[in-house]
This record gives structure tokens, sequence and C-alpha cells, in this order.
């Protein structure tokens, strides 16, 4: 009789062990976070949502979005605020996403010590988000393509009036085609990708230098994000609302 329970055991474990590595298993933590989150268990909800966030890539977005959810019901909000971002890194246009990002920060009591952006720096990320980056890139190839043909024309056409017209449109045409590689290469994270941090703690307390014996400077409250300019040690070095660069500590923060 107990070889018999032994055995079962043995026989269930092997078989959950294989679905959860064949996907099922995923699936199966993913709904015990939303029943536990639909419990009010907020607590049990963000440790199943972390799980498949740490270990796996099985509905990414969708876990972020929702362990942003969770924490912020948990009363989080710093990390709320970072999966929040994490999830509009993965795709800008999540509506649900910005929106919810936006209502949290209207909760804060302090302030975010965060620059905020020049009106032609906000356009072009509208700009630039406007397409996936999949998209960007399907646009760049098919005007290089374009720019070619207007190209070929310009040396086979004899009338001045077309070569003109054909010259300008290679011109427009390659343009647009570089234009949208540069695009795609910044969606991609190939260049100018900045590694931001968001503040998970309370609030700290920023340094005037990568030591902790030297002056305090500016104090930053939870969920303030930042662009880091250079680290030393246990230290980023970030830019404050007034403009001067200052040291915060790396555990006090996470990376988007």
């Amino acid at each position: 009789m107990y070889f018999k329970q032994v055995l079962h055991i043995v026989v269930f474990t092997f078989f959950a062990l294989n679905s959860f590595a064949s996907g099922d298993g995923h699936e199966i933590a993913f709904t015990a976070g939303n029943i536990a989150y639909e419990k009010g268990d907020f607590v049990k909800a963000i440790e199943h949502y972390e799980k498949l966030e740490i270990h796996t890539s099985f509905g990414s977005e969708n876990t972020k979005f929702n362990l942003a959810n969770a924490y912020f019901k948990n009363g989080e909000i710093g990390k709320s605020i970072l999966y929040y971002e994490k999830v509009l890194k993965q795709n800008p246009n999540n509506k649900d996403a910005a929106k919810n990002l936006a209502y949290v920060k209207t909760k804060l009591e302090n302030d975010l010590n965060e620059l905020p952006d020049l009106f032609f720096v906000a356009w072009w990320k509208q700009f630039i988000h406007f397409f996936k980056a999949d998209t960007w890139a399907w646009i760049s190839v098919c005007f290089f393509w374009f720019a070619l043909i207007a190209f070929a024309f310009y040396l086979f056409f004899t009338n001045i009036t077309f070569r003109k017209a054909a010259f300008i449109k290679t011109i427009i045409f390659s343009f647009i085609a570089l234009l949208s590689l540069f695009i795609t290469k910044i969606k991609t994270g190939e260049i100018f990708n900045a590694t931001k941090v968001v503040l998970i703690k309370e609030n700290t307390v920023s340094k005037s230098a990568p030591s902790l014996n030297s002056e305090n400077a500016s104090t930053f409250y939870e969920g303030s994000k930042f662009k880091i300019e250079d680290q030393v040690d246990v230290f980023y070095k970030v830019k404050s609302l007034e403009g001067n660069f200052v040291w915060v500590k790396k555990e006090d923060f996470r990376e988007i």
C-alpha cells in the first residue's frame, strides 16, 4: 500500500514537471496568479507572476502588466511603476499600461524627480512609436527599392524634366529609407539604448560623490525614473531635477 502511494506521488510529480516544461505549467501559474489577484491575495499573485517573469518568457507583456497591477494593489508603488515602464519599453503602444502608469503617479504623495521632455523630444518619441520596429524595417526596405527605381529612371531618361523629377525622388526616397532604418535601430536598442532605472524604496538621499561619506544632495522619492549616466561600485550617477549630477545607491533602484 505504501509503495503504491509513493508511486502515485512520483508519477504525479513527473507529469507536473513535464507539463510545466512543455508550457502548460506556465499557463497554470499565470492562471493561479490571476485567481489569487481576483481573491485579493496580492502577495500570492505577485509570487506567481514573479516566477513566470524570472524563469520564463511566457506571456511576458501580460505577466509584467499583471505584476504591475498586483504591486499597486499591494501598496508597492515604486515596483508598480517599474513594471508599467517595463511593459511600455516592450510595447510603447500599450494604452492600458500608459493609462495605469499615469494614474499610479497621481497617487504619489511627492512629485517624481523626473525631468520633463522638451516638446520636440516628446513629438519625436510619439513619431518613432507610431509603428513597431518590424514595420519601420519594412518601410526602410521598400523606400530603398523605390530609390533604386527612381535612380534607374534618372540614368535612362533623356528628357531633362523627367531626369530632374527622378533625381529629386531618389533623394526623397533615400532619405525616408535611411530615416526608417535609423528609427529601426533605435527601437531595437542598437543605438541610443540608455539604461533607465526606477526607485523602488520610499525615498533615498543622493550623494555628491560615489561614497557614503560624501555630502548629501537631493532627496528622491519612490517611483522616480532616471537615466544612468555612469556607475561606480555600488553607485549610479544620475541627473537631478535641478540639473545636477548626483550619485545614488544601486540597491535602491531596479533597471527597467
